[in-house]
């Protein structure tokens, strides 16, 4: 009787000792399963890349420089990110016989930013890069933006407080990240400019 009374203690010390070692195993089976889903639902959140897309003529533009005494006359084509466009077509869109031009606000920022150039810069290759760059910043500041499908563009979801707006113009002013060193614009919708005809007169 002595012998069963010492052996029923022992027992259970061992049910007792393997209860915390159950219990630290089923809080990591939990933590992994909360961190593997917090990791699928970031891959899923993930925006597909930029791509390019159509290209877009722009027409032409006859412009004063900044001397006032030269004029530039250049017909100007955008490579629009794929996705996006500047303008809805008139007349029945692709295949329809509809052809798309570039709304009154991207023709006045392309016009102002080309008066403002110098004869001297804009002759050489390297201008007329910069010029590109310039271009296309001014095109993507007042093009219209499309939202994506799923967004909602309107109604109080679209209100922000105060400290968010401010976080989203620091955000804005963050240089973007480089995906192509051949585009003129890493954001788009415009993410290369073309000079189709280029030319000066004084």
């Amino acid at each position: 009787m002595a012998a069963a009374k010492e052996a029923a203690p022992a027992e259970g010390g061992k049910k007792k000792g393997k209860m915390p070692m159950l219990l630290a195993l089923v809080v990591m089976l939990g933590a992994g399963g909360f961190f593997g889903s917090k990791m699928g639902g970031s891959k899923e959140k993930k925006e597909p890349p930029i791509e390019l897309g159509e290209v877009m003529p722009l027409g032409e533009f006859l412009v004063n420089l900044r001397d006032g005494r030269t004029f530039l006359k250049t017909e100007i084509a955008v490579h629009i990110a794929k996705g996006q466009h500047l303008a809805d077509e008139a007349g029945g869109g692709h295949g329809g016989g509809g052809k798309a031009e570039a709304p009154a606000p991207v023709r006045d920022a392309i016009v102002a930013v080309l008066s403002a150039q110098d004869l001297n810069t804009i002759s050489t290759p390297e201008g007329k890069v910069a010029l590109k760059l310039a271009l296309a910043k001014a095109i993507n500041a007042v093009a219209p933006k499309h939202h994506k499908e799923g967004e909602k563009s309107h109604g109080k979801e679209d209100k922000k407080d105060g400290h968010e707006k401010d976080k989203k113009k620091e955000e804005e002013h963050e240089e973007p990240e480089v995906l192509d060193e051949t585009w003129d614009s890493q954001t788009g919708p415009v993410l290369k400019v073309y000079f189709t005809s280029f030319a000066t007169q004084q």
